[in-house]
């Protein structure tokens, strides 16, 4: 079996606000850069994107009116990022919450050659 961010290690859960910048690449908006804790860790390798879709029950203003819901969708981010170059190479996981990007978790850092399937030479 080929290793996977989820096999490598143990995900440490966050939930700090982070800044996520984006590129267009072949059509599609994809993650290109994140600054977390004063640190701008650029992305290495392919993303993965995938969204949820919830349905909310939600108050409602007025006695007389029923249950109402409201639909609330989280798109998330899983990419590899470093600082530079030559720095280890680290998996985060981000989630946009409302207008805000937050990290959802990361893994320890570990150095791979650039995919996660190609060898050590």
């Amino acid at each position: 079996m080929k290793p996977t961010p989820d096999t490598i290690g143990p995900w440490r859960p966050c939930d700090e606000a982070v800044a996520l910048t984006f590129e267009e690449t072949s059509g599609t908006p994809e993650p290109s850069c994140l600054r977390w804790r004063g640190s701008l860790w650029r992305v290495v390798g392919r993303s993965r994107h995938w969204s949820t879709w919830h349905a909310l029950p939600v108050v409602p203003l007025h006695a007389g009116n029923g249950p109402t819901t409201r639909g609330l969708r989280a798109d998330f981010w899983r990419f590899q990022a470093q600082t530079d170059p030559v720095s280890p190479v680290a998996c985060f996981e981000v989630r946009r919450a409302d207008r805000e990007w937050r990290l959802v978790r990361r893994d320890a850092t570990f150095d791979v050659p650039g995919q996660f399937d190609v060898p050590r030479q």
